[in-house]
């Protein structure tokens, strides 16, 4: 069998593994289809967690606005953590934007010393 994963890769497999949830709501009403941070604030490693599968663009702004990380991110599983790790920039305040065709996410993150 070959099938196309939430990333658009192809694989081949004797089996199928079927996942499937019993989440009921729309995204934006505080269900659990949030995005999820933490910790926050942080000495430079964040958890990303509770998103949908799919391809994601991630950035990352300093306080001025200036642009510090630009990537794209595959989730594969609903449930899987994505780790973002901040610790080679200087402390203080950063915002995440994380979109894709369905979803628009911001966040504050706190980067604070050890």
């Amino acid at each position: 069998m070959n099938a196309l994963n939430n990333c658009g890769e192809s694989n081949s497999s004797d089996t199928l593994r079927i996942t499937a949830g019993n989440q009921i709501g729309m995204p934006g009403t505080g269900n659990t289809d949030e995005l999820v941070v933490y910790p926050n604030p942080s000495d430079g490693s964040f958890k990303l967690s509770q998103l949908d599968p799919g391809t994601y663009e991630l950035k990352v702004y300093n306080a001025e606005g200036k642009n510090m990380v630009n990537k794209v991110i595959c989730v594969q599983f609903r449930g899987e953590i994505q780790i973002l790790n901040l610790s080679q920039f200087a402390k203080g305040m950063y915002f995440l934007n994380l979109k894709n065709n369905l979803h628009r996410y911001t966040r504050k993150l706190s980067l604070i010393p050890l």
